[in-house]
């Protein structure tokens, strides 16, 4: 599925918006695909020919972080495990662009991730922790999101 046919129909009429950090802030604010297309588009995009797109797999994933947004039920309500082929996108989405719309739009203030080393572990946090420090439309529309924690 192209990326453009999993938006809603009135996308395009929204569009003026995302030239604002207001608009680009609150149309993200419930739309984790919509954050991953306007803050990640280098790691949503194909490099050879700059297209996007999601399967089956990623709505999967989009559903289920949908229910972030809400507030917090019962203790283990919200477990899940996704299985998928190599080069799907596992963790990109699961390590990066979900935790980040989450944390930005303060869904939640953590997430506990799990990986099948320590080497693997700190790929994953150090590229979350460099989309903070470079990502600039980031760094623009969350600030306190993006500055050094002391």
């Amino acid at each position: 599925m192209d990326i453009k046919d999993a938006f809603r129909s009135d996308f395009w009429q929204v569009a003026p918006l995302l030239s604002t950090s207001e608009g680009r802030r609150a149309l993200t604010e419930n739309d984790p695909l919509l954050f991953a297309y306007v803050y990640f588009p280098h790691h949503v995009s194909n490099p050879s020919d700059g297209s996007m797109t999601v399967c089956d797999f990623h709505l999967d994933l989009l559903d289920y972080a949908a229910k972030w947004s809400m507030p917090i039920g019962a203790r283990k309500e919200h477990r899940a495990c996704f299985i998928a082929p190599r080069q799907s996108g596992k963790s990109t989405w699961i390590f990066l662009l979900l935790p980040m719309w989450a944390a930005a739009h303060g869904h939640r203030k953590f997430v506990a991730a799990f990986s099948d080393s320590e080497a693997q572990a700190m790929t994953h946090l150090h590229s979350f922790k460099m989309e903070l420090q470079g990502n600039e439309l980031l760094r623009r529309d969350f600030p306190q999101l993006c500055a050094s924690k002391k």
